[in-house]
Order: C-alpha cells, then structure tokens, then sequence
C-alpha cells in the first residue's frame, strides 16, 4: 500500500532530485550503459542511487531486487513487492507478449539485452517508458526503466 498523498510526493520528489544531482555530475550511467559487471558489483545503497528503475527477477518472475527510483515511480513500497511474481502481482499490464513476450524470446535466443519503449498501466494513468532487458544468467533478469514521456 501507497502512503499518505504528502509524505509519497516528498518521498518520490527526494528520490527523483537525488537521481538528478548524481547524474547531472556524470557519476551515473543511464540504463543503456549499464554493463553486467554494473549489475554484477552493485550493493543495495548503489542500486537504490540509479536514476532509473531497476528490478531483478527469477526466471519465473519473482521479484528479487526493486530499488527506489522504480518504488517512486510505481508508487509501490519495495518490501511489499519483494518475493512476488513481478507479471501476476505487481504488473499485470506486462503480462503480455509485447513485454513478458520479448523477454522470453530474449531468453530463448540466447541474447544478453533488449531495448523498447512501453506503456505500463497505473490506477492514475499511462505511463510511456523505455524498458531495457538484461539476461545475466538462467536465473537473473533484470528490467531496467526509465521515463520518456
């Protein structure tokens, strides 16, 4: 669950002017930058510091890492998305074939990383991102997000 309207609008304007001053000073890369050794070497506190959304999933979809930018964004509390199935429980609008789809045909083919712009679905509106797909092994995935529009 969301809390209150001023303390999530405080909250997601802190986050967003942090992700900002980091990558204004050019000590952040954007999502189609980031490399394996990136997502290989990152803790916790760094992943939380990216200017962009960055979820780790299982194979099956199960959430394993949902940093803060993406919490904002989605105006979800990562604890309560932590363990569940990113497609079913927390996104169902990317339980489809232009985006679930593209992930298991990434997967499939063997390739490491894919790039797209998508709609994600909100109780209070649309959404326009670009999405970035990172195969890093047979059980990590990673969606990385950011806002285009």
């Amino acid at each position: 669950m969301v809390g209150g309207a001023n303390e999530n609008g405080a909250q997601t304007s802190a986050i967003f002017a942090w992700a900002a001053l980091w990558y204004l000073l050019g000590m952040l890369k954007n999502l189609e930058q980031i490399t394996s050794a990136d997502l290989a070497n990152k803790t916790e506190d760094e992943f939380d510091a990216m200017p962009f959304g960055m979820i780790r999933l299982s194979r099956d979809g199960i959430v394993k890492t949902y940093n803060k930018w993406e919490a904002a964004f989605a105006r979800r509390k990562t604890n309560d998305v932590l363990g569940k199935n990113f497609f079913t429980d927390i996104a169902p609008c990317t339980n489809v074939a232009s985006f679930r789809g593209k992930l298991e045909d990434l997967v499939a083919t063997g390739q490491k990383t894919y790039i797209f712009d998508y709609d994600f679905v909100f109780p209070w509106g649309n959404r326009r991102v670009r999405i970035r797909f990172v195969v890093e092994s047979d059980d990590e995935r990673w969606v990385l997000v950011t806002n285009v529009g």
